[in-house]
């Protein structure tokens, strides 16, 4: 992305922050009425957390420290907060609203109204931190989900192709090597014959990931016939090439645009990432070229990050596609736009010619909490069901 069209996005995005943090911090300055000798702390910490993410991110640019960490682990958490004190409120004002014709509400101005408002505020807030609590720890409770699927091809030397896909793993600043071992011991014990990584492996910049050396921890999955991934959005904002390079060196095999022959019986194909020309002036070629030279017969999985035009996919030769991207948006009621917006955005669905699996991802992106979806490896059994 030129440096002039992030200055925007990146001022639009902070705009927005501040204004709905400012509402929400109006409401609560409203709220404690009847107890105003707390409103001062009570603005020191929202803004403390509030700007946390922000000043997290700008101190940390060039040097990860101890300080723009803790900012940033504060802020992405705040995020979660946010989102539902932003609800709430915004329930609140409608029935305000309402109100004015209703009048269910204690007359305003009198002692009860003011009591009313300060149990309001402070319900409010224990409730909106137990969800968040409830959504973190969720987020560090790794599921796997069992999907068999049936292939009408001849699989050569497998009737049935024991796979782990695990997507959207987010290493860096709040993905650590905890969680990562989480992982790697979860996929090792389902013994899979090959591992497939649909993308996003990194958060952004490869150097956080290198500074707490989690490639040797990757280098510790068991796949006999390897372990493959592409590419997804956050490993062209972070820069493709370096985070490529880097995860090459650990045993991860990175296809690209690209199709390969696995043990002479079933077609690999990756896609770069649809962000590939914004992010990193790669063009992503047409699927049509990518499949050109394929033997159809063959079993086809392919790898595609995000989970867009499916329907298109499903009138390919193409057998299976594994998705991630959506993390089905880990908050609810942020579900509902990643479905409107991708038709699919977590589980399984048979569309024309293909099998098409999006998972919610293994890591989380942004505040790491989940309130509607929980971090999951995907086992497959894939069963080869033409002549052998």
């Amino acid at each position: 992305m030129q440096k002039g069209a992030f200055l925007i996005f990146f001022s639009i995005v902070l705009t927005v922050h501040l204004l709905v943090n400012f509402y929400i911090f109006i409401r609560g300055w409203q709220g404690l009425e009847a107890v105003k000798h707390y409103r001062i702390w009570y603005a020191v910490i929202f803004w403390l957390f509030g700007l946390s993410y922000v000043v997290g991110r700008v101190a940390g640019n060039t040097e990860e420290t101890w300080f723009s960490k803790t900012l940033t682990i504060m802020g992405s958490y705040w995020f979660a907060m946010m989102l539902y004190f932003f609800l709430v409120v915004l329930i609140f004002d409608f029935a305000r609203i309402a109100n004015s014709v209703f009048h269910f509400f204690p007359e305003p101005g009198s002692v009860t109204y003011l009591k009313t408002k300060l149990l309001a505020t402070l319900s409010i807030s224990g409730v909106v931190l137990l969800v968040v609590i409830a959504g973190a720890i969720n987020a560090r409770i790794i599921r796997v989900t069992d999907l068999n699927l049936d292939i009408p091809k001849n699989g050569s030397k497998y009737k049935e192709l024991n796979a782990v896909v695990v997507s959207d793993i987010h290493l860096g600043t709040l993905i650590r090597e905890s969680h990562l071992q989480k992982i790697v011991h979860k996929i090792n014990r389902l013994e899979p014959d090959i591992v497939l990584i649909p993308g996003d492996l990194t958060d952004e910049k490869i150097k956080p990931v290198r500074n707490r050396n989690l490639g040797p921890v990757l280098q510790q999955i068991r796949a006999k016939l390897g372990v493959y991934a592409i590419t997804g959005n956050h490993e062209y904002i972070g820069g493709a090439e370096d985070a490529v390079r880097y995860f090459s060196r650990y045993g991860i095999k990175f296809i690209r645009d690209t199709s390969m022959l696995i043990d002479s019986s079933f077609y690999l194909v990756g896609r770069e990432d649809r962000e590939s020309t914004r992010f990193g002036g790669v063009k992503r070629q047409e699927l049509e070229d990518v499949l050109t030279g394929i033997d159809d017969n063959k079993p086809i999985i392919m790898l595609d990050h995000q989970p867009w035009h499916l329907s298109e996919v499903g009138k390919t030769v193409v057998d299976v596609q594994f998705s991630g991207h959506t993390h089905h948006a880990q908050m609810w009621p942020l579900n509902y736009i990643t479905t409107l917006m991708f038709g699919l955005s977590w589980g399984y669905q048979r569309i024309g010619n293909t099998h098409f699996y999006v998972t919610c991802g293994a890591g989380s992106w942004g505040p790491p909490v989940r309130t509607n979806s929980y971090p999951e490896i995907v086992h497959v059994k894939m069963h080869f069901t033409g002549d052998n």
